[in-house]
């Protein structure tokens, strides 16, 4: 939470008026007073327990937001177990939601400051707008961002190119099946470049068929 402090000083102008009367004695000139004694600064405030950082060798626990629930057993069984024999005052806890729930809880805990303390990047646009709600932070300066290339990062980057916010962590390689019947009606052969690829898409969509489709009835679980 960032809270800006701004201290606005008041001056207040007093103005005395001095009048005599016609004939009266002359008024004095007011006793002259003594300045007021100079306040002392507040004393300095402790930081709240909750602001220290942990303590040498106490125990710390990390948790891991992700939509990836097929994906808790290995975690649960072989990875945090690994991590954890390494880093023996780290507790990792993997907690992760219904892929399809996966936006909705996340931006309903980020909002309520609950949410887990590694967050697993939705690609492109998810995260570029919790990026800049200020929820995600740039992630330059990280040790070991320099060894992944452009297309790595290429999903968690500003479009600008000027920050980029998550780690890239695992890559996924997506392939096409086709209709064989519908190749064989139109004389279409399997496409080898981007061009090729493009011109079936064309042939079949000029012909009234449906050329590419993505079966979304899990939101592409991913």
């Amino acid at each position: 939470m960032r809270k800006s402090l701004t201290i606005v000083g008041l001056l207040v102008a007093l103005s005395l008026i001095l009048t005599a009367c016609g004939g009266g004695a002359a008024t004095q000139p007011p006793a002259a007073t003594q300045p007021p004694a100079a306040t002392q600064p507040p004393a300095a405030t402790e930081p709240s327990a909750a602001t220290q950082p942990p303590a040498a060798g106490e125990k710390v626990t990390l948790t891991i937001e992700s939509w990836r629930n097929d994906d808790l057993s290995i975690w649960t069984d072989k990875i945090i177990p690994a991590f954890e024999a390494k880093n023996p005052n780290i507790h990792v806890v993997f907690a992760p939601s219904a892929p399809a729930e996966y936006n909705g809880v996340l931006n309903t805990k980020l909002q309520g400051g609950t949410a887990g303390d590694l967050i697993t990047c939705r690609p492109f646009d998810a995260s570029l707008e919790l990026f800049k709600q200020g929820y995600l932070a740039s992630l330059n300066d990280l040790p070991g961002m320099e060894n992944f290339g452009d297309v790595a990062k290429s999903a968690w980057i500003t479009d600008d190119g000027s920050d980029v916010f998550c780690v890239p962590m695992a890559s996924v390689i997506h392939g096409f099946f086709y209709n064989k019947d519908i190749f064989d009606k139109y004389g279409l052969k399997e496409p080898t470049t981007r061009e090729e690829f493009f011109n079936v898409l064309k042939t079949l969509k000029d012909k009234g068929e449906t050329p590419l489709v993505m079966g979304t009835a899990d939101l592409c679980e991913g």
